[in-house]
This record gives structure tokens, sequence and C-alpha cells, in this order.
């Protein structure tokens, strides 16, 4: 039976990202497997350079064992919230560790099936394109069937300071549309969340007000839950009739 293997770089359970990842592998119909970077010890790549002969990480941590599973595995998908403007550093340390697998003619995760998958406010897109172009098509030698993007949700509703906060997500979004003088779409974002006052200036005095601080579900944005099993069944039929 053919395996789908889930990597999510979420901290939170049952969150966001986990949703569509599940919702992609269940579409599929394979035997799957999530495995939570959060749950486990991956270390940093330390530039040993051991791996270069072997395609094989010499630390030992939790990696050896997800490597194998990787391997196995005829489709992986990837998934990750926006830190930062790119992935989180569980899964950026994730990805640097596999590396370690690219120093062999054949590289031994070539045209296995990937899927990326993003859930942010900010940076959805080159988080993406990262995750998708450079991580897994790139360094990780898959093919990668597509990607699925969606809101999430912010800590800046709860955290108390948000309506005054310069680094607010909202405020910072305006910040980086005024420097880029680029809309990079806070305003859709924010509706019906959101509310810059009279009195807001980005730049000098943040003030905004908070219309909605409820969380943001995946599972109440259609779209993006209808990309995940249509790409989860894109990647059925594809291993049923051995494309890959």
């Amino acid at each position: 039976m053919n395996k789908v293997l889930g990597i999510s770089g979420s901290f939170h359970r049952n969150s966001n990202t986990d949703t569509l990842i599940k919702t992609i592998m269940e579409a599929t119909k394979a035997e799957y497997e999530l495995i939570k970077l959060s749950n486990v010890n991956v270390g940093y790549c330390i530039g040993c350079k051991k791996c270069v002969q072997t395609s094989e990480c010499i630390r030992n941590d939790d990696f050896k064992w997800i490597s194998k599973k990787m391997l196995e595995a005829d489709a992986i998908i990837v998934g990750s919230p926006v830190r930062c403007n790119t992935v989180t550093a569980v899964m950026k340390t994730f990805i640097e560790r596999w590396n370690s697998f690219i120093h062999v003619e054949q590289h031994p995760l070539k045209d296995k099936l990937a899927v990326g998958v993003v859930i942010g406010w900010t940076g959805i897109k080159p988080t993406v394109e990262w995750l998708t172009k450079v991580a897994l098509g790139g360094m990780g030698g898959m093919k990668v069937v597509g990607a699925v993007t969606a809101q999430g949700y912010h800590g800046s509703f709860t955290c108390g300071n948000g309506e005054k906060c310069p680094r607010s997500a909202w405020n910072m979004g305006k910040i980086i549309e005024m420097m880029m003088n680029q809309d990079i779409g806070i305003e859709k974002m924010c509706e019906g969340r959101v509310e810059a006052l009279p009195d807001n200036e980005p730049l000098t005095n943040p003030s905004y007000k908070i219309l909605d601080s409820s969380y943001v579900s995946v599972r109440d944005q259609p779209d993006a839950m209808q990309k995940a099993e249509e790409i989860g069944k894109i990647i059925r039929v594809k291993l049923q009739n051995n494309v890959v």
C-alpha cells in the first residue's frame, strides 16, 4: 500500500497547518502518518560534511528515524505557519538537515510527490514559494504536485496590546506596505476583524480597534479545504497509476 508522510512545523495541537495536511493525506486514501516537529528532537545541521559520501547525517537524534520514513514514503506533505516571512524555526532546522540527502548522484528523495502547506497573515507568498521551489523541489529533488495556503490566527488578537502595539500583525503589515509602496493585502485580511481608528498613524501612533478576536479556523475557509482535498485526490490518482 502507498504511504504518505505529513510533516508539520506548527507548535499548536490540532492546528490549521495540521488540519490541511491531514485533509490532503486523507484524500489520498493511502496509509498516512503525521509527524509534528514540535514533538521530536531534531538538532541543527552543524556543517560537518560527514554526509557528503553517504548522504546520511551522522547526528544521533530523531532525524534518523524520520529520514527513514521520508525514504519509505511515496508522497510527502510539508506544512508550516509563517514566522518572520518564512517557515517556523523547527521546520527550517528540519529542512536544513535533509541537505544530507543531496550529495549522491541518485538523490534518494528524487521523484517523490510533494505538497507545500502554508498558513499565515502576511508573508504567505514568499514562504510558499521558498518551501515548494527551493526546499521541496530544489534541495528535496521531489516532484511538487501543488501547494495549499490559508489565513491563520495571529497572537496579536489576544496578547492584550494589539490595539496600540507598533508591532501587531496589522500595524507591521501597514508599515511594510508603506515601505514597499505595495499592497500586500492587509486590508482584506483584517476586514471585519480590525478597524483602523481616525487617529491611526502606523509609523508614529498605531491606533486600532479589534472587532473580532475569535479563532480563525481553516475549516471556515472552504476554498482552502477544497483545494487540499483536490490535491490529495491528484496524489491518489498518480500513486494508483504509478505516475511519479
